[in-house]
């Protein structure tokens, strides 16, 4: 007859050493699957990634900053880049939305001017007539399958990139409603 206990002894042998260790809980008799309390980890959030940058900025430099945005936002997958009007035609902005398999929108001085409390930054006021571009734009982009603004809202503000000096800002926002559609074309 065997005797059980709720404990037993684990004897593992190492080279020619045997350790053994207390209190180490029966195994069950049968094949059962650990119980796992984990809860499935949630999808990742689609959001817009508003680009700014200096004419000709380098793919590389856009690209990093856009990896180190995301980095900070958490789980987030990019649905599109968005900028504003004039910059869509930069190289460096379109290869980095090519390499990361989404579309590069912009937006139109006016509708980023009219985007609420986002940072002000004198140089794109003076260069596009708007006082924001990287977060005006993502808030529009992540907005847009809603048509308001303030169905959106900012993960990671303007963020300039590591290069000195900067030539590109990014910001990160996401649809503020429970569902996360965010327009992908």
């Amino acid at each position: 007859m065997r005797h059980t206990h709720p404990t037993r002894q684990l004897r593992t042998r190492t080279a020619r050493h045997v350790r053994v260790h207390a209190n180490v809980p029966d195994a069950p008799d049968h094949d059962t699957p650990p119980m796992t309390t984990h809860e499935p980890p949630a999808p990742p959030t689609p959001v817009v990634i508003g680009v700014g940058g200096c004419r000709d900025v380098a793919e590389d430099e856009v690209l990093a900053l856009v990896h180190r945005v995301r980095a900070l936002a958490g789980a987030v997958v990019p649905c599109a880049l968005a900028t504003v009007e004039g910059k869509e035609g930069e190289p460096g902005l379109r290869a980095a939305a090519r390499a990361l398999g989404v579309p590069l929108r912009a937006y139109g001085a006016a509708e980023l001017a009219a985007v609420p409390g986002v940072a002000a930054s004198a140089t794109a006021r003076a260069a596009f007539g708007t006082s924001s571009v990287a977060e005006a734009a993502a808030l529009l982009g992540a907005a847009a399958p809603y048509g308001a603004v303030g169905a959106a809202r900012l993960l990671v503000p303007k963020t300039r990139s590591a290069a000195h000096p900067a030539r590109a800002t990014a910001a990160v926002a996401a649809a503020a409603t429970g569902e996360h559609r965010v327009r992908t074309d």
